[in-house]
């Protein structure tokens, strides 16, 4: 049987959409509630409950995504067909989110729908991707590359998204608004989208012949198919990985509540918005640091050791910087060593959820 091997095309640009990807993820996960309290003027309560129900729906969704993409049949590929049409219908819909029409309950309303509708066809095209990623190689080494390789984009877009992204709200409510913040973020939402669809468009165009078609596909399929059902009995017999998922979803819980939180605190305690895009840079960049260094510490201290080692030094830190307030550049410090340790930990989520998969035969 013929290998599969990577072009260079790939090895070097696969990973440019994720990083643009990793720019519309930063605007939502630190500008969303800001831009309900301060620019749509809900109150705190329903702000709130946005937030929850659009957080519950994009669980469900990025469950079922995988099944979705599996069961797909498009004319360019299983995966690759994803990434054609989805980033582009869910630019329109992320787009929307960030405008405002009718009364307070009206433009809650549009936003939880839209947020829905990009979140649902986020979570589908981004699982393609991934899964795009496993089928141009069958080689381990070179999955470990573009593995990496994505990751390093997506990091990039992260510590990108952590200035540009509050300069630009800035910039456009200055130029086109008249200091109004809506057309700040509505200008900064199409950019980023536009961003987003060449990004992914690149992935398609240098994937183009590595996508196996779905008759091909049918025979393996068939041959073993692992249902939703039994995948839910295999995590109940394993109280391991169920400790696992669980707290892998308290641990990203709080770091989603601390980026929510970065802006109040610099509009609020600090009296300083610009400050936003310095500490969610500090904040970024030691969250990478820490997950490129953490197999050098599970070498020095195990999987579990350096697990339990980088969230109580990210809530270790959490709290020195609680205490330096408000002295914002200590507080920056201490949030990015915080993330530094919380990236030691985070880096090894994929292992153990495989090694804990793996006991049940989830994955087998």
């Amino acid at each position: 049987m013929t290998m599969i091997r990577m072009n260079n095309k790939i090895k070097n640009f696969f990973g440019v959409g994720d990083m643009f990807f990793s720019l519309m993820v930063t605007m939502e996960l630190a500008f969303m509630m800001v831009f309900l309290t301060d620019v749509l003027k809900l109150n705190v309560a329903m702000a709130g409950t946005i937030v929850s129900i659009t957080s519950m729906g994009d669980l469900i969704t990025a469950f079922i995504a995988g099944g979705i993409v599996d069961k797909s049949d498009f004319k360019w590929g299983k995966y690759r067909s994803w990434l054609l049409f989805g980033p582009a219908i869910a630019t329109i819909f992320f787009v929307l989110e960030f405008t405002q029409f009718g009364s307070e309950m009206t433009a809650a309303v549009i936003f939880t729908i839209c947020y829905l509708i990009s979140h649902t066809l986020w979570n589908i095209f981004y699982t393609a991707n991934r899964a795009l990623a496993g089928a141009v190689t069958d080689d381990p080494t070179e999955r470990a590359h573009i593995s990496g390789r994505i990751a390093a984009w997506m990091n990039a877009g992260r510590i990108i998204g952590s200035k540009l992204i509050i300069v630009m709200i800035m910039f456009f409510a200055a130029a086109f608004g008249g200091g109004g913040q809506l057309i700040g973020y509505t200008i900064t939402a199409v950019i980023l989208g536009v961003l987003m669809c060449v990004g992914y468009f690149i992935h398609f165009k240098i994937t183009d012949g590595y996508d196996l078609p779905q008759v091909a596909a049918k025979e393996a399929v068939a041959k073993q198919t692992v249902t939703v059902i039994d995948m839910f009995k295999g995590v109940g017999k394993n109280p391991p990985l169920i400790s696992v998922l669980f707290c892998d979803f308290m641990r990203l819980s709080g770091y989603y509540l601390m980026l929510a939180l970065v802006a109040y605190y610099c509009k609020i305690v600090l009296k300083d918005p610009v400050a936003i895009g310095n500490m969610l840079l500090f904040i970024n960049i030691g969250c990478l640091l820490g997950s490129l260094l953490s197999k050098t510490f599970v070498i020095k201290f195990g999987t579990r050791g350096t697990s339990m080692l980088g969230m109580a030094g990210a809530a270790v830190f959490m709290i020195v910087a609680m205490l330096v307030s408000p002295n914002a550049m200590t507080v920056m410090v201490c949030l990015g060593l915080s993330q530094f340790c919380y990236g030691v930990s985070f880096g090894l989520t994929y292992q153990s959820l495989c090694q804990f998969s793996h006991l049940c035969g989830i994955f087998d």
